[in-house]
């Protein structure tokens, strides 16, 4: 891994950033479980196995972006003396990490995946799952398409909130490539 982080792992974080080889790994937690701290691992470790690939990062909303992913980007790069730039490229905003040469897009919104268009990617991390509709996280999935990835995964994490497609798609009659 050229990224070294710095910090410790839960015991529960471990199997989720252990994973390499389910298509869609998922992180289900309740508030305070470490989370979202590991889907922002899981993103150095995407970016780590797709050098120069780009990737894409969807939350709910730019609010849950700002309070709760955004700041473990910024403390764990701190930390890590991890190098990056956030800044507003093509019409979207956009993460770049210059020690793998990636590029990290950010999708927000619930619009039935419709705000999800342009960049063909690598991988994609997707924060709080379960409060998306399959609709958009269809969507994600159809932006992972490139031929060279190594590792192309779409990796979530959520809190079960009730018996939704979450619950039916990894749970109940997992999809092939679930984990």
């Amino acid at each position: 891994m050229k990224i070294q982080l710095a910090g410790t792992l839960l015991e529960d974080q471990v199997p989720f950033l252990a994973d390499t080889a389910s298509q869609f790994p998922v992180l289900f937690g309740g508030y305070g479980s470490g989370k979202t701290h590991a889907l922002v691992i899981k993103m150095f470790q995407l970016m780590d196995a797709n050098p120069g690939l780009p990737g894409g990062l969807l939350c709910p909303d730019k609010v849950m972006f700002n309070r709760d992913v955004y700041p473990i980007i910024v403390n764990m790069c701190a930390e890590s003396g991890i190098e990056f730039k956030y800044r507003n490229g093509q019409g979207r905003w956009e993460m770049y990490f210059p020690t793998t040469k990636s590029t990290v897009y950010i999708f927000h919104g619930m619009a039935k995946g419709l705000n999800i268009r342009g960049p063909n990617l690598a991988w994609f991390v997707i924060n709080e799952i379960t409060l998306l509709d399959h609709a958009t996280f269809m969507a994600a999935v159809g932006r992972v398409r490139l031929p060279n990835a190594a590792m192309p995964q779409i990796a979530g994490s959520g809190t079960p909130e009730d018996f939704n497609w979450t619950y039916d798609v990894y749970v109940d009659k997992p999809m092939p490539g679930a984990s």
